[in-house]
């Protein structure tokens, strides 16, 4: 319950101190694994802030447009003073037409190439793997809801590959769930990393047509541990 308040308390200072980003959204990475991730969002789906932790003193990076040029500042906890301080900036000149010049504080090699995500689908990536299975598995069997795929044997492009699976693992068979608005419902996914047999699954969550939560399991053939990971949206208005 603490925890919780904690998280409830800093996103308010956050949403506070970030003028005119009212009517937002938060997009919360995590796993089990100790990793947190809040982005930040305005209502034109542009990311302005993002969070790693939920503790005042996690480290920060806020996104700012000023005029044509992307400011992209890091905050750090200063023990001594007991507030959050901005550790370094980076400004991409002209980053709303095409980047002409970068230039650099000191201290910024913790958050180099970290650029706003611009219009979020939460679903883009999901897509991708969808239409990359559709030409690259031979056999497939459907009904309204559900489509499976077997007979795969392939590698996703570096470009596509699916987080928590290791580099060159093999695609086997795939079943793809999805419900009477025809949007993802589950994602059943079967590969093999040389002897190793993976079982991936991801479920998807909806209020109403919106995509609120996505929630992804993972585990192989040689260990008793299971990776867990969640995308989960919180509506700022």
């Amino acid at each position: 319950m603490k925890k919780n308040k904690l998280i409830i308390v800093f996103v308010l200072l956050l949403v506070i101190s970030c003028k005119n980003h009212n009517k937002g959204y938060i997009i919360i990475h995590s796993n089990n694994k100790d990793m947190k991730i809040l982005h930040y969002f305005n209502a034109n789906n542009e990311e302005y802030a993002r969070v790693y932790g939920d503790s005042k003193e996690d480290d920060s990076i806020k996104f700012t447009i000023d005029k044509n040029d992307l400011l992209v500042s890091e905050f750090v906890y200063n023990q001594e003073l007991r507030k959050r301080i901005v550790r370094g900036t980076i400004r991409y000149v002209n980053y709303t037409t095409s980047i002409t010049d970068i230039k650099y504080s000191l201290n910024v090699d913790g958050f180099m190439n970290i650029k706003p995500i611009m219009n979020l689908d939460f679903l883009e990536k999901d897509k991708e793997i969808e239409k990359i299975i559709k030409e690259n598995c031979k056999t497939s069997m459907s009904n309204k809801e559900k489509k499976i795929f077997s007979d795969c044997n392939f590698i996703f492009p570096q470009l596509n590959k699916i987080d928590y699976l290791p580099d060159n693992s093999k695609i086997v068979s795939i079943e793809i769930v999805k419900n009477k608005r025809k949007q993802f419902q589950k994602i059943n996914l079967q590969a093999n990393y040389f002897n190793i047999k993976i079982d991936y699954e991801r479920c998807y969550y909806y209020d109403g047509k919106n995509i609120q939560k996505i929630k992804t399991f993972i585990k192989d053939s040689i260990s008793t541990d299971i990776i867990m990971d969640y995308y989960s949206r919180i509506n700022l208005d």
